[in-house]
């Protein structure tokens, strides 16, 4: 009868936190195309130094020269400016020092004289890109290649920890290259290991990684399917 309440009326769904929206994870075919389309878009570069790294976009967004060592190949990202409030040594791959590499040349034959890896273009070298100016390009990429409609800069690092874990990169490197925290067991408060040099060979197998997706005529196989 039409009298009759609606049982549904009084039930309300359960509110997804801001974090929970867009947890999406990479395929390797989608991973490919977003990372050979870097090249089309005006902040590219920081694009492509956070999916080497791992790091957050507005890590990546925000490096100074002075963090960085090309000589040695090492990124050290102030505890001010990481989400863990602790310094962060980011191991450079080949691949990512030839990105650095160029930016500096670049940089230099321009006239350039900043701080900032990735200067703000309308700030003469006196502050770093807004980092929702990078993320405007990752939704013009996500638009216009058609990726997943929660693919965002985030997606990144999860598809790399993810390729991590599948190819059995253990945990406690895992957390080393993402600066995530290493537990708060009693273990973990007598743990105080470094894994500098692991985390430095899968940095390079992750960049390895992304050069075979992007090759031509190289087609990812998703090992998830």
């Amino acid at each position: 009868p039409k009298t009759m309440p609606n049982p549904a009326q009084a039930v309300s769904l359960p509110k997804r936190k801001k974090s929970e929206l867009r947890r999406h994870d990479p395929a390797p075919t989608e991973l490919a195309t977003y990372a050979q389309a870097l090249d089309n878009v005006i902040r590219g570069p920081v694009l492509r130094l956070q999916l080497l790294t791992m790091t957050r976009i507005n890590e990546a967004a925000g490096a100074r020269w002075a963090e960085i060592d090309l000589d040695h190949g090492q990124w050290k990202i102030p505890a001010n400016r990481m989400k863990a409030k602790e310094d962060h040594l980011v191991l450079l791959s080949p691949q990512a020092l030839d990105l650095l590499r160029a930016i500096k040349a670049e940089q230099n034959a321009a006239g350039i004289q900043t701080e900032y890896v990735f200067p703000a273009p309308r700030a003469r070298g006196q502050k770093p890109i807004n980092t929702k100016a990078a993320q405007d390009d990752v939704q013009l990429l996500r638009n216009t290649l058609d990726l997943h409609p929660d693919f965002t800069s985030h997606s990144l690092r999860h598809a790399g920890i993810t390729w991590l874990g599948e190819n059995l990169c253990p945990d406690a490197v895992q957390r080393r290259m993402t600066a995530h925290s290493q537990g708060s067991d009693a273990h973990a408060g007598y743990q105080h290991a470094k894994y500098n040099q692991p985390a430095k060979e899968w940095w390079q197998r992750w960049a390895d990684h992304l050069d075979t997706l992007t090759q031509p005529n190289v087609v990812p196989l998703d090992r998830r399917a």
